[in-house]
């Protein structure tokens, strides 16, 4: 469950009750968002509506498992939003036919189960939210069939096994989240060829390994937070010359010093430089790391025993 997923006593004063099971072809929907609606979801009069192309019931009290029906909406559904309610069960089947769907949002539910794997035949998907849930197992590898994605945000889960290596083949995304997920295994050189990606945020889980050289390419990227992993090795110094980056955290990472990016100051010391011409935040704090130059303009560094940082103006 998503700490930002819970904060619905604020709504008690607004509307609530159930959403009357008469609403159907022929009648104007209520907007069902951000009121206090509880028990079951509607389906059978929903899913009459077959010309539907927005359905917005976030931040209400829906319980039970969202009905496989959903389908019956995909001739003209673009956009499902059903974040922070209680639904359970596992993500209804019937979420890969609807074939226009373009914004996702099943967050901060109870949903359990796996990722299905159809929802890789959505290819104009282009927000996927799952995130604050209790979904299990593998991620599938189909998310990298979603070619015009720009948002996966499908953090605060409980996966098995690690960061899918087809993650790479989206070349859209901009916006990747899977932080606290229980995740392992290596970091996948593959991310490096998201060449629009602006934020990777991969921080409180179980990655181990390297970080890849390769994603010295993301030349898009803000904020990099792979921060409380199991990471070691050097950082690689291509990093420095990714000219965006504002935000790095590799706290509580046993990452070691990398090679330099540019000649070293003084003989015998090894630096990691950042040419962006702002950045904000490099957080350190619990990293093993014995040499680190920060940028210039930094504003705020969050040292570690043993860490040792030169600001470079």
């Amino acid at each position: 469950m998503a700490p930002w997923a819970r904060g619905r006593a604020a709504m008690a004063g607004e509307p609530g009750g159930a959403v009357a099971a008469a609403v159907g072809v022929g009648e104007p929907l209520p907007r069902p968002h951000r009121n206090a609606f509880a028990g079951e979801f509607p389906a059978a009069a929903v899913f009459q509506l077959r010309r539907l192309e927005s359905l917005d019931v976030s931040h209400n009290f829906f319980n039970g498992t969202f009905p496989d029906g959903v389908a019956t909406l995909g001739g003209a559904l673009a956009v499902l939003d059903a974040y922070n309610n209680c639904f359970v069960g596992p993500l209804p089947h019937g979420l890969g036919e609807l074939r226009r769907l373009q914004r996702l949002n099943l967050d901060g539910s109870f949903f359990n189960g796996s990722v299905p794997a159809k929802i890789g035949q959505l290819r104009s998907l282009r927000f996927l939210h799952l995130a604050g849930n209790a979904l299990t197992r593998r991620l599938p590898s189909e998310l990298g069939a979603l070619a015009s994605l720009e948002q996966l945000e499908i953090g605060y889960n409980a996966y098995d096994g690690g960061v899918p290596v087809e993650l790479g083949n989206l070349t859209r995304l901009q916006y990747l989240d899977i932080a606290v997920a229980n995740l392992s295994g290596p970091l996948p050189p593959e991310l490096g060829e998201l060449a629009q990606l602006e934020k990777l945020f991969l921080f409180k889980n179980r990655l181990a390994g390297a970080i890849p050289p390769r994603w010295s390419r993301l030349c898009a990227l803000q904020a990099l937070d792979l921060s409380d992993n199991l990471l070691a090795g050097a950082i690689p110094s291509g990093l420095g010359d990714l000219a965006n980056l504002t935000m790095l955290n590799l706290s509580g990472a046993a990452v070691a010093r990398g090679q330099p990016a540019v000649a070293p100051s003084r003989r015998g010391s090894q630096y990691v430089y950042t040419r962006a011409s702002y950045c904000y935040t490099i957080s350190l704090s619990s990293s093993k790391v014995s040499h680190y130059v920060v940028t210039r303009h930094m504003t705020s560094v969050c040292m570690a025993p043993r860490a040792y940082a030169c600001l470079a103006v």
